[in-house]
């Protein structure tokens, strides 16, 4: 079975596939619902002694693709899922580039690292952002880069797309920065747009993937060595881990909890779709949870 095939049966797409926004859309949605987004390789047992987490297609193939294959169910974090994107979808006839993004993660904070790996597809002139890896807050659907300003909807919701200047972000904080994908948030009936990251349009050096790469899932002071993450964007509903607080969102409201043990992560890891083994629960377990398993 080829990594098409495997992609196609792991997300649940059942059609002919046309190259098409239509079919990168149902793409999207499907893969957000069947690979979650997560660190778990990173986080367990922490900075790895032996390197970073293997992004060679085949590896990453096996990883998020196992389990059509009878393996575990997997994901992984932003580089791997556009890995994967960047292998398959020009099989089925897309044109494809990555490109790198600096996380905003807190409203009018300084951009972070360039570490953020996405895939932008090219589809009759157009430039489309296909994002599964950002967490709980990923696009859904694609989004019209070229579409300045524009609300773009999809399936959870909404995005748009502007200069860093409209954005607030300043150019001594990121030279690099081309746009910045924002998200429009509504409390209380107020909407508001919260910027999420910049991104740059320039050619990516594989090198260059390959040095952010092992930042990201080595370094202490990276985020993904020291936070548990998760997330899976279910039909009308996204479900989130940030180490021991799992949260999901429907229709407005917030069901969250705390997880106490070895047994709610377990519990939490099921409903994320990660069949993560006894020994990665074990070591979660251990940084998570004073004492460990309980």
């Amino acid at each position: 079975m080829t990594d098409v095939q495997r992609y196609l049966r792991r997300i649940g797409y059942r059609g002919t596939p046309t190259p098409d926004r239509a079919l990168l859309d149902e793409f999207l949605r499907l893969h957000v619902e069947a690979i979650p987004f997560e660190n778990v390789t990173s986080y367990a047992p922490g900075p790895s002694p032996d390197g970073a987490v293997d992004l060679d297609p085949d590896a990453v193939a096996d990883k998020l693709l196992g389990a059509v294959d009878g393996g575990p169910r997997r994901g992984g974090y932003c580089m791997e899922h556009a890995t994967l994107l960047q292998a398959v979808l020009p099989q089925l006839g897309f044109a494809v580039r990555g490109a790198w993004g600096r996380v905003l993660s807190e409203p009018g904070s300084a951009p972070g690292t360039r570490t953020h790996f996405v895939t932008i597809v090219t589809l009759g002139g157009r430039n489309l952002l296909v994002d599964p890896g950002n967490g709980g807050m990923t696009p859904t659907g694609t989004i019209d880069l070229d579409d300045r300003g524009a609300v773009q909807s999809t399936p959870h919701d909404r995005y748009r797309v502007v200069s860093p200047a409209e954005a607030g972000v300043h150019s001594d904080a990121a030279p690099d920065a081309d746009l910045v994908l924002q998200l429009q948030l509504v409390v209380d009936g107020e909407r508001s747009w919260r910027s999420l990251y910049t991104l740059d349009l320039s050619p990516v050096a594989a090198g260059d993937v390959a040095v952010a790469n092992w930042f990201v899932s080595t370094s202490p002071a990276s985020p993904f060595t020291g936070t548990l993450m998760a997330a899976l964007a279910t039909e009308g509903a996204r479900i989130t881990l940030a180490d021991t607080v799992f949260r999901r969102r429907s229709a407005g409201a917030v069901d969250k909890r705390t997880l106490a043990g070895a047994d709610d992560l377990r519990a939490a890891f099921d409903e994320l779709h990660i069949d993560a083994s006894p020994e990665a629960i074990a070591a979660v377990s251990a940084r998570l949870f004073a004492g460990g398993e309980r």
